[in-house]
């Protein structure tokens, strides 16, 4: 399905492609996003949430929550692509809400539904994208690309002597903010890393499970999870890295829910920045 999403003309990703940095419906063209100052991510992508009924008279709770933007069938996008891409989001919703209960059970909460009040409404607002990374050594245009960057970009590097596709990466540098992050990776190379202790490491599937040639989840834990629990549960740096052939990839981010809060950072400990103990909204003052 993910290969069928990408191979429509690029007309018809200019088409969809999105148009906020909030509301993110449609398609990432290649080269349009990446979170350093120094790289490009030579990467396309597609965007999409909660698939909601069409009404002409609907309106939404809050300005992350909308209707999905989709190509058409005469435009080489299929029913049954939108239909599998539309299931795999509810599995993966569902997945993330029984794996946060198993997280309340892990830290010896009262109940294991003692964060639901967090993520009761998550999934709304909750985003699926699908990634399609070039590989360097069977695209043309992925060194056209860099290579223009590299000329009249003029992207800033503080190593002189990286190599072209050391300014070109496949996810730069970063964490997710949110509750959790299910990464679906293939049995060969994901390209996927997770820094730890100043170094770098692979995510690869199991030897045991390469030979199956089936898809693992990768599940990662997001900023906000780390902070609502006290860090008990850490959101890691990630990366994804160019590799030498194409690789499609779905990431699904599971938010809490629009209106959920947490208590401001301050010097008199960790204890203020729990969600699992109840709000008030006095209690954030001015910040």
């Amino acid at each position: 399905a993910s290969q069928e999403v990408f191979a429509v003309e690029d007309f018809v990703k200019k088409r969809y492609q999105i148009q906020s940095s909030g509301f993110t419906r449609g398609y990432v063209l290649l080269g349009g996003e990446s979170g350093s100052s120094h790289r490009r991510e030579v990467k396309e992508g597609f965007s999409y949430g909660k698939e909601w009924p069409i009404k002409v008279d609907r309106s939404f709770d809050n300005e992350l929550q909308g209707f999905n933007v989709w190509p058409k069938p005469e435009e080489n996008f299929s029913f049954s692509t939108k239909f599998i891409l539309n299931n795999l989001f509810e599995e993966l919703a569902l997945i993330s809400k029984t794996l946060v209960r198993l997280i309340s059970l892990s830290l010896n909460l009262e109940s294991e539904t003692a964060l639901d009040d967090d993520i009761s409404e998550g999934d709304t607002i909750s985003l699926l994208r699908l990634f399609h990374y070039f590989g360097k050594a069977e695209n043309e245009e992925l060194f056209r690309f860099c290579k223009y960057i590299d000329q009249f970009q003029q992207i800033k590097s503080d190593d002189k002597t990286s190599t072209l596709y050391d300014r070109c990466t496949g996810s730069s540098p970063h964490s997710d903010w949110g509750m959790i992050t299910l990464v679906g990776i293939g049995a060969d190379d994901s390209g996927l890393e997770f820094s730890f202790n100043d170094t770098w490491y692979k995510v690869s599937p199991p030897s045991i499970w390469s030979y199956k040639k089936e898809e693992l989840i990768v599940v990662n834990f997001g900023d906000y999870l780390s902070v609502a629990t006290n860090y008990a549960f850490r959101s890691p740096l990630h990366r994804v890295v160019i590799g030498d052939s194409d690789r499609y990839s779905y990431v699904y981010f599971f938010y809490p829910n629009f209106d959920a809060r947490l208590k401001a950072t301050t010097s008199e400990g960790s204890e203020n920045l729990s969600l699992l103990k109840k709000q008030d909204l006095e209690d954030l003052g001015s910040s």
